[in-house]
C-alpha cells in the first residue's frame, strides 16, 4: 500500500498511555485490508507509552502530532524531532 504521509519507507507511531485504548486503535486497523497491511509491516505502530516523554525509537521525527492540550511541547518530544518545533495555539 502506498501511504504518502510517510513515503514508501516511512514508519508512523501511535503512543498512547492508556493500554485499552491502544487495543481499540489496533482493532478498528485491523478492519481494513490496507491498514492492517501497515500494521503487519510494522510501518504503523500503535504503542502503549507516556507521549510526553516522547518515543526515541525511530527518532528523529520529521513530525508530531500531540493531540493533547499543553501549555508547552514537552522537551522529551522536541528532542525526537529533526529540526526544531514550532508552536501554534
Amino acid at each position: 500500500m502506498h501511504w504518502p504521509q510517510v513515503g514508501e519507507r516511512g514508519v508512523a507511531v501511535g503512543v498512547d498511555h492508556i493500554d485499552e485504548l491502544v487495543q481499540m486503535s489496533i482493532d478498528n486497523v485491523k478492519k481494513s485490508q490496507d491498514t492492517a497491511q501497515l500494521l503487519a509491516s510494522r510501518r504503523l505502530q500503535l504503542v502503549v507509552g507516556d507521549g510526553r516523554l516522547g518515543y526515541d525509537k525511530y527518532a528523529p521525527y520529521d513530525a508530531i502530532h500531540v493531540g493533547a492540550a499543553a501549555p508547552e511541547i514537552p522537551k522529551p518530544v522536541s528532542v525526537c524531532l529533526l529540526c526544531p518545533p514550532v508552536q501554534h495555539v
